[in-house]
């Protein structure tokens, strides 16, 4: 299992367990919140477990610049998160 520290961070940030992090009210602040993280700070292998725990779906990306770009154009537009019958990247 990955480690858990971009998810962790992120709670602190929120001033939440991790587990409230998820489908709650204040999911797209998190979301916004995790944009402002440092790309640098945590590796690819955190931003996929973290955006995959986000949303509940399984995800991988090429690079840490993908896994942002996924949260601006999927997650954070009109059509939300994807669903158990779309296609995650």
């Amino acid at each position: 299992m990955p480690q858990e520290r971009l998810l962790e961070d992120l709670a602190k940030n929120q001033k939440c367990f991790i587990s409230s992090l998820r489908g709650s009210s204040e999911q797209k602040k998190a979301y916004l919140d995790l944009l402002q993280f440092d790309p640098a700070k945590y590796d690819l292998e955190e931003w996929d477990y973290c955006i995959s725990y986000l949303t509940g779906h399984k995800l991988q990306f090429p690079n840490v610049k993908a896994a942002k770009e996924f949260i601006k154009q999927t997650v954070l537009s009109d059509n939300g998160p994807p669903t158990k019958k779309s296609t995650a990247v």
